[in-house]
């Protein structure tokens, strides 16, 4: 049945990963604790792998240092792939890896149960770093309001993205970051709103 399937294999995903990441993060927060604005997963899409996501105000520093825009800034600090780079704490997800590829299915061949368990999958790393926040596993990154809780995705928009960050982290965490989502989510809207123009106007030149 493919609710059974779906239930008993993303419990034990959910364990592997909280087991696994349990690992990974106190590593990362023993050597980086307060520097830490940003922890979570980052999924790469498909359903091939899910990694440790952080980064750092020093890194974030660095990097937006060589920016030469607002934009380029908050990229910076928000997209995944300016992150710290996590290979090193990857090796420690080895079983939850393992687990999420039994999820696969027919992942080429996009149905509802596609959606729903792709939708799951994020759900449950979500309920897996508030676990994780619950029996403190961050609790040496001294004020919780410093940072915030993330699940990265590949190809996602930031308004998806931000939705988890309101539901994993306290108000006055969220407060920290707010205006820059909210930046970021303008800027995505009128990218889209600007290219469906674009499209418009070559559809109307067409006649």
């Amino acid at each position: 049945m493919v609710d059974g399937f779906i239930v008993n294999d993303m419990d034990r995903f959910e364990e592997a990963l909280y087991r696994e990441a349990s690992i990974a993060f106190e590593k990362i927060v023993r050597k980086y604790n307060n520097d830490i604005y940003t922890i979570g997963f980052y999924h790469f899409g498909g359903w091939d792998c899910v990694s440790p996501m952080f980064n750092t105000i020093g890194h974030y520093n660095a990097c937006s240092d060589q920016a030469e825009s607002g934009w380029e800034r908050l990229a910076c600090k928000w997209i995944p792939s300016e992150f710290i780079d996590c290979e090193p704490y990857s090796a420690d997800f080895v079983s939850c890896v393992n687990e999420i590829q039994r999820l696969q299915g027919e992942w080429d061949e996009p149905s509802e149960d596609t959606v729903e368990r792709w939708d799951q999958t994020l759900d449950t790393m979500c309920r897996v770093l508030m676990r994780l926040d619950d029996d403190g596993v961050f609790s040496e990154i001294s004020d919780r309001s410093s940072f915030v809780l993330q699940v990265g995705t590949y190809d996602e928009s930031y308004q998806a993205g931000y939705k988890r960050i309101l539901t994993m982290n306290p108000q006055d965490a969220i407060a920290r970051v707010e205006e820059d989502f909210v930046a970021l989510i303008e800027r995505e809207i009128r990218i889209e709103k600007e290219a469906k123009e674009r499209i418009r106007e070559i559809r109307n030149s067409r006649g």
